[in-house]
């Protein structure tokens, strides 16, 4: 089963501002467990928002706002995909990333999805994810 776990961390830690050394230090070291354990897909950090840009589709029309953006609640700073064998099995690598970060200061929150490929989609289920 695939696990995508998103880090949303709240709007001051957000900014322009690279993390602390020891933090790098430490997603470092979790990356190299969660490799050695075979689990790890890919994983990477996001740039600020200034950096970025959001599209937005309302009544056929798609519009690009560059970054900063006026509303910056539940931003990424990061993801992470990996490959286990359960639900519980992504949670608790999830748990050990959000801790990483309480070490050094720093809050928000860790959304853990299960991932779907074109093969998992079932046209004969009612929500199309396969039971």
């Amino acid at each position: 089963m695939r696990f995508l776990m998103m880090w949303q961390p709240t709007e001051n830690a957000a900014s322009l501002a690279p993390p602390p050394p020891g933090l790098m230090a430490a997603i470092d070291q979790l990356m190299a467990d969660i490799t050695r354990s075979g689990a790890l897909v890919d994983a990477g950090g996001m740039l600020p928002v200034p950096m970025g840009a959001r599209l937005r589709l309302a009544n056929g029309k798609v519009t690009v706002t560059d970054g900063p953006y006026t509303e910056t609640k539940e931003l990424i700073g990061g993801y992470c995909i990996v490959e286990v064998k359960s639900q519980e099995e992504a949670l608790e690598l999830a748990r050990q990333f959000v801790l990483a970060h309480a070490q050094y200061g720093y809050e928000g929150e860790s959304e853990v999805r299960q991932l779907l490929s074109p093969t998992d989609y079932d046209p004969t289920a009612p929500s199309g994810i396969p039971s």
